[in-house]
C-alpha cells in the first residue's frame, strides 16, 4: 500500500473541505463539510469539523496498518 501511495500522507485544506495527498502529491481522498452545523445536519452533509477529523483519520491509515499507531 505505501509503495504505491508513498508516505507521509498530508492534509490539504480546500474551500469547504480537506483533501489527503500522498508524498508524491497524488490526491487520495476529499472530505467536504458545511460550516454551519444546523445546515449540515438538515441536509445530510458533514460539518467542517467532521470532515477535518475524517481527513485526519484517513491520513493516518498507513501508520495504523503498519501497527505504529500512537495516541
Amino acid at each position: 500500500m505505501t509503495s504505491r501511495f508513498p508516505v507521509p500522507w498530508r492534509i490539504v485544506e480546500l474551500p469547504n473541505g480537506f483533501a489527503v495527498e500522498d508524498a508524491a502529491g497524488q490526491q487520495l481522498g476529499v472530505f467536504y463539510g458545511r460550516a454551519d452545523p444546523n445546515t449540515a445536519g438538515h441536509t445530510g452533509f458533514l460539518t467542517i469539523d467532521e470532515a477535518r477529523q475524517m481527513a485526519v483519520d484517513f491520513a493516518r491509515l498507513p501508520e495504523l496498518l503498519n501497527g505504529r499507531a500512537t495516541e
